[in-house]
């Protein structure tokens, strides 16, 4: 009976989704996926390289510490941080204040990548 549970543990294991994927981070925690859009986007070898990148890492983890740090902004309101990330996002792309080509580069591409999918 034992086995039998074993085996269909097996086969559960066999049979993941094409959307699951597994992120390792430098702790060697995994993570699972559970959105087909980011998961897919994890997939593609132009995001990782993207990922790859410390500059993108670095205003990422920034624009990420201004959604979830409310001591960074005073901004108690979701709303408000989601307005104060995007403007940093803003600033970040050709023409703001702090304009980054790499970042600029980026964010075109995602929004084409993105637009591409929705269409699929």
């Amino acid at each position: 009976m034992d086995e039998d549970i074993q085996e269909n543990e097996l086969k559960k294991e066999d049979k993941k989704e094409e959307n699951d994927v597994a992120i390792s981070s430098n702790n060697d925690d995994v993570q699972k996926i559970d959105d087909p859009m980011l998961s897919k986007l994890c997939q593609v070898p132009k995001f990782q390289e993207y990922m790859s990148s410390p500059i993108l890492q670095f205003h990422i983890l920034t624009v990420l510490e201004i959604l979830d740090n409310v001591s960074l902004t005073n901004e108690y309101s979701k709303d408000g941080r989601v307005q104060i990330a995007s403007r940093k996002i803003n600033d970040l792309r050709n023409g703001g204040v702090e304009a980054n080509e790499y970042v600029d580069e980026f964010i075109n591409w995602l929004l084409i990548w993105i637009e591409e999918y929705n269409e699929n």
